[in-house]
């Protein structure tokens, strides 16, 4: 009888957990977190030593500008995945004894960004701002936070490019409630180049917008949302050039009009060439408005540029639901019947209705130096002759007033207070 050997096969010993290799992706997680763990690092330190030469420059800048800053020193926290400055009392104030002045003030206000968005800063209050005009109170608000986007220039200059507010608080002029709330309110700045040409801009978003009704038992009006944006497109190749250009021309233009009031001159300041050298430019701004409330909706558009020396523009609206608005309107007792029903004619008699939808479309246009409403012309005007326009009556008069009360140069609001 054969007996057959069986051969036992030997099994490696199990080896020790921390001898195993590692694989390649858990390696590469894990440098990942390192770097994470290490940049975080450098960005806390590195933002924290930013945080604190930028706001003694900062400082010292807004104190040239006539403001008092008054503060605790920042104690800072957020290691390493975000950084937070916080002030236990924070005051920026410019007294307005004689002029517009401002305050804006907060106790334990928190100051943070990330290590993945830097340029990025909240400002978690809340937070007062006021304004006032010779010591009294024109605006006062309350706000909850504010969020903005920066770029930072030579010498460590903040320029801010975009801000978004939370939860906006306008108060009464007796700090006794609310004269409307807003959830959110942003604001984009615009600048990108069109062909030779740049487009500048301003984009206003706001959401949520409360107005308390006067007792307890009225109703609220509410705002779903509302946007504007504005635009222009010019030669200048950014905002800050147009801007400087704009002050430019208006600081010329209330000086040649100052010297001409003063030596009794017959006709403004000659703008043939003005007019020109806009319409060769090509510049052109237009303006966007959109309110919308539940199912109510106003949309308005406005364009505008020069043509042949003269101007061009177009307003478009559409109205929506708006006869069921006024019904509404009357039957909370905002408007009476009487109104209600003029509006309704005023519109009926410029506008296009679309009686299914209940929307009026209304168009005015001012060009070939016509005015229209829908297509029937309104009225025609004569060629102006730019380098002629004649001085309002009395307008100098009460110019040289203002000025003389001012102590100085017109100002672009004495302008407009003028009628100008």
């Amino acid at each position: 009888m054969t007996v057959k050997k069986t051969t036992k096969k030997k099994v490696p010993a199990a080896k020790n957990m921390n001898e195993a290799p590692i694989p390649m992706h858990s390696k590469l997680i894990g440098i990942a977190i390192l770097l994470f763990l290490v940049g975080g690092s450098i960005f806390w330190f590195v933002g924290k030593s930013k945080i604190t030469h930028s706001e003694g420059a900062y400082i010292k800048r807004l104190e040239k500008e006539g403001y008092t800053i008054d503060k605790e020193d920042a104690s800072f926290s957020g290691f390493p995945f975000s950084l937070t400055a916080t002030y236990p009392s924070l005051r920026v104030i410019k007294d307005g004894e004689k002029g517009i002045g401002y305050e804006i003030y907060g106790d334990n206000v928190e100051v943070s960004t990330v290590p993945w968005r830097p340029t990025r800063a909240t400002i978690t209050g809340p937070l007062r701002f006021s304004v006032t005009a010779k010591g009294s109170s024109v605006l006062s608000l309350r706000l909850g936070r504010l969020q903005l986007d920066f770029s930072l220039g030579k010498d460590d200059e903040v320029k801010i490019e975009d801000w978004k507010v939370f939860d906006v608080d306008v108060l009464r002029a007796d700090k006794s409630g609310n004269v409307v709330s807003v959830g959110s309110l942003s604001m984009k700045r615009i600048e990108k180049a069109e062909g030779d040409l740049t487009k500048v801009g301003t984009e206003l978003e706001l959401e949520k917008v409360v107005f308390p009704g006067k007792e307890r038992s009225d109703t609220d009006v509410v705002i779903d949302e509302l946007s504007l944006e504005a635009h222009m497109v010019t030669p200048f190749k950014t905002a800050d050039s147009l801007s400087e250009a704009v002050q430019s021309f208006n600081k010329k233009f209330n000086e040649d009009l100052k010297k001409r009031c003063q030596e009794n001159a017959q006709y403004m300041p000659p703008l043939q060439a003005i007019m020109k050298e806009i319409e060769e430019s090509k510049s052109r701004c237009d303006m966007e408005v959109n309110i919308r409330g539940g199912k109510y909706g106003v949309h308005l558009k406005f364009d505008a540029q020069v043509k042949d020396a003269f101007p061009q523009a177009t307003l478009a609206a559409k109205l929506e639901n708006m006869d069921n608005l006024l019904e509404s309107a009357v039957e909370g007792g905002f408007l009476t019947p009487a109104i209600s029903r003029a509006v309704q004619l005023g519109l009926s008699s410029i506008g296009d209705r679309d009686d299914d939808k209940d929307i009026y479309n209304i168009k005015i246009l001012l060009e070939d130096k016509k005015c229209k409403i829908q297509d029937k012309v309104i009225w025609e005007m004569k060629e102006p002759d730019w380098d002629h326009l004649p001085l309002p009556k009395d307008y100098c008069g009460r110019l040289l007033e203002q000025d003389k009360k001012a102590g100085g140069a017109p100002t672009a609001a004495s302008l407009m207070s003028l009628g100008m």
